[in-house]
């Protein structure tokens, strides 16, 4: 009984065909590279976002700070707090561009890494794919 078992399942044992397992593979690798890119494009956008906020905080801060050698004197406790707490949002938002900046760099090398390691007709077939449906339509 249990030779006949292993017969029955060893002469019916197939795989896919080449071209299916190449058409899966791509498949694959085309879902990594767009989820390299949306994660690229999402923090390129909180960058420019952030980057646009902290220059209209900082121009409303040197405004508010005014430009006298001596404006600190006279300015009202109020005041004072105000700018040590933008100071300290300031180098919050830094802080966070030098980290999304640097996010962006290791995605662009993941990026570059995977298009490194992929044969010549896969190279194509992924650039071919992404002219048709763009990184944001693929969410």
């Amino acid at each position: 009984m249990i030779t006949s078992f292993f017969r029955s399942r060893t002469t019916t044992f197939r795989t896919r065909a080449p071209e299916r397992d190449r058409e899966s593979d791509l498949m694959n690798i085309q879902r990594v590279a767009r989820a390299i890119d949306q994660a690229i494009a999402s923090f390129t956008t909180e960058r420019e976002g952030l980057s646009q906020r902290l220059d209209d905080v900082t121009s409303r801060a040197a405004i508010m700070a005014g430009n006298g050698s001596d404006d600190y004197l006279t300015r009202e406790t109020a005041v004072s707090e105000r700018l040590t707490e933008l100071d300290t949002e300031v180098k919050n938002a830094q802080r966070r561009i030098t980290q999304l900046a640097h996010n962006i760099s290791q995605f662009e090398f993941l990026r570059e890494e995977l298009r490194a390691r992929m044969s010549e007709p896969e190279r194509r077939e992924v650039r071919r794919s992404e002219r048709r449906v763009p990184a944001a339509a693929a969410s």
